[in-house]
């Protein structure tokens, strides 16, 4: 096996390739996250605003 006969700083740049790939991925994985977050904040100011307009012409339909 490849892995065990790297020593020094052949371990060093594997090592360092492997940990900027997992750091590359969690940055990734964090603005999905991100995004998701904004996506359901905005989900929910959206259904507060249909309420808000569904009220605002019943009420209007209403003082007819």
């Amino acid at each position: 096996e490849i892995g065990v006969r790297l020593v020094g700083s052949e371990m060093c740049i594997r090592d360092r390739d492997i940990n900027t790939r997992i750091n590359s991925i969690i940055d990734t994985l964090d603005m999905l996250m991100g995004s998701f977050r904004n996506y359901i904040e905005f989900r929910k100011t959206e259904k507060k605003f249909v309420k808000f307009l569904d009220k605002k012409f019943k009420d209007k339909e209403d003082s007819k």
